[in-house]
């Protein structure tokens, strides 16, 4: 996965997806313009509401910049994982 520096926010159980999408508007409020997005397993579909959350509340000033799906080994069993990348360019 390449993130080339870039801050990474693991999507998991824990959060609800306006939790982590208010985190992502106020990341990118502090100036920040590219957040990496990173889900495992079950998870991978929370990281695509977050996603569309982002897309619903900010429009045209997101964008994908990067995205990967692949599969890792962990304890000797597959795991699949998500990882997007967001840019952000505000339309004033």
């Amino acid at each position: 996965m390449k993130s080339r520096g870039v801050p990474k926010i693991t999507v998991g159980r824990r959060g609800n997806v306006m939790e982590y999408v208010l985190q992502i508007i106020v990341d990118f409020n502090r100036g920040m313009d590219r957040i990496g997005l990173i889900a495992y397993g079950r998870d991978v579909c929370k990281l695509a509401d977050v996603v569309a959350g982002i897309r619903e509340r900010l429009g045209d000033s997101i964008h994908i910049v990067a995205w990967e799906i692949d599969n890792r080994k962990v304890r000797g069993r597959r795991e699949s994982y998500l990882y997007v990348e967001l840019e952000y360019k505000p339309s004033f």
